[in-house]
């Protein structure tokens, strides 16, 4: 059994917090290219991902290196990334994705990214120099941001009666240094810091999946499930990795043409034109209303005898005029169906957006934190999907759903500091039900009351 070590780093990350100090067994090493196939190769990413030379954990550089070799090696088409990974350090995290990429691009090389566990972070930006992202349906992918963790340590150092001297050359030369303790202008500076950094990750983010800075900014570093990153634009496909292997190796390049429409012969008639006539007449025909289809068979047959008619020779003396006149008529009645056909699924079509536009409506109303931009981002995603990726993204920090009602008044608490106090015998006979309290008309002395209170059943 390999050894374990907690990937624990201090400064700026770029990795899902949850696996921040959890220990992880050594990543694999350098060796004999994997091949999925004669023209397919692999290059595994797996546990946290670091800067410079780590005998236990995977570097960038043992990344670029691995890339460099599939796409040299003879007879390779496609490179396959396949992520396993949490993330890890922020430096050089950026400039590996870039570098990967051009690596590709210069050797003609496709570059496709596969995950079906953790695509996370750092290992996200690596996934993102791929031409296409496929993960499985439990495969957990995003946490698109940066995080710092500072320690004030000067508390416990006086609990052990030591006492540290910081001698620095500058006001912030010590920031970060856990003896120095943690003021609030330290802690802006980092914030800063980490601000700058995480906008150059939104950025390759958003330059790579066609989205906005803003976009990929607002997704507050969540992390989505399957399917969910598909409706915000991280992801492209959801399947296992052998059904990813499978299409990966069988796929082709398909065979590009420079003939235009327009080039075609225009005496080539192998296959007529379908106009909209006939479409829709097709169309009703296959209706699940018998009599409907019925008619609109009927209709077809004339219609195509018609069009039949007049391929055959225009000539008038060679037809019989009645025949003629017989199914000009009937061609004519097709128009007025083939009309109400196209009006009927019209009609069910907008019904169908007014629905969906509805839906979408309600979703983004129960959910007020979130921002305009990406609320425009997500005009792509299927409503069916659109719930559960906003359920993945976490509700803004102190923010108060104006929606949320919440009790006027609260219980007061009885004598004995438990159960809710009742200020008199009356009250609690009520509540239980013992008497039953009715508004209306009363009289007192010479006057009207309206709306006086009268009380039945009880004690006096």
């Amino acid at each position: 059994m390999s050894e374990l070590r907690a990937y624990a780093p201090r400064g700026i990350v770029a990795i899902q917090q949850q696996a921040y100090g959890l220990d992880y067994q050594a990543a694999p090493k350098a060796g004999e290219l994997c091949m999925l196939s004669p023209s397919v190769a692999c290059v595994e990413i797996s546990g946290p991902l670091v800067h410079g030379a780590d005998a236990h954990f995977q570097s960038y550089r043992q990344i670029v290196d691995e890339v460099r070799a599939a796409c040299a090696a003879p007879g390779i088409t496609t490179v396959v990334l396949k992520i396993n990974s949490p993330g890890g350090d922020v430096f050089g995290n950026f400039d590996t994705s870039r570098e990967i990429r051009q690596i590709a691009t210069a050797a003609g090389k496709r570059l496709v990214a596969h995950s079906d566990a953790a695509c996370c972070s750092a290992a996200y930006a690596l996934a993102c120099a791929a031409d296409e992202i496929s993960i499985s349906d439990t495969a957990v992918i995003g946490s698109i941001g940066v995080i710092a963790m500072l320690v004030d340590a000067t508390r416990l150092d006086g609990a052990m009666g030591l006492s540290y001297s910081v001698i620095k050359s500058g006001a912030r030369k010590a920031d970060g240094n856990p003896h120095a303790g943690t003021t609030d202008s330290v802690l802006e500076a980092m914030q800063a810091t980490v601000d700058q950094t995480a906008a150059v990750f939104f950025a390759l983010v958003a330059e790579r999946r066609g989205l906005t800075p803003e976009t990929v900014a607002a997704y507050q570093a969540a992390v989505f499930v399957g399917a969910n990153a598909i409706g915000v634009g991280l992801a492209d496909s959801v399947e296992s990795f052998s059904a990813f292997t499978e299409r990966i190796t069988a796929s082709r390049t398909p065979v590009q043409t420079t003939e235009t429409p327009s080039m075609a012969d225009d005496n080539k008639d192998d296959k007529p034109k379908e106009d909209a006539v006939r479409a829709a007449l097709v169309t009703a025909s296959e209706s699940d209303d018998e009599e409907k289809a019925g008619k609109a068979k009927r209709a077809l047959a004339a219609y195509d005898d018609e069009n039949a008619a007049k391929g055959e020779d225009e000539t008038p003396a060679k037809k019989d005029d009645e025949d003629s006149k017989a199914s000009a008529s009937l061609a004519q009645a097709v128009v007025p169906l083939a009309k109400q056909v196209a009006a009927q699924q019209a009609e069910l079509q907008a019904l169908k957006a007014e629905a969906d536009a509805s839906k979408r409506a309600s979703l983004f109303a129960a959910r007020p934190d979130v921002k305009p931009e990406l609320i425009e981002s997500l005009k792509a995603t299927p409503t069916s999907a659109l719930k559960a990726v906003l359920d993945a993204i976490p509700v803004t920090a102190g923010f108060v759903n104006p929606h949320m009602t919440l009790p006027a008044t609260r219980p007061t608490l009885g004598a004995n500091g438990g159960r809710p106090g009742l200020s008199s015998n009356a009250e609690l006979n009520e509540q239980m039900g013992l008497i039953k309290k009715t508004q209306g008309v009363a009289y007192e002395a010479n006057s009207q009351v309206f709306g006086a209170v009268t009380v039945q059943g009880g004690s006096k």
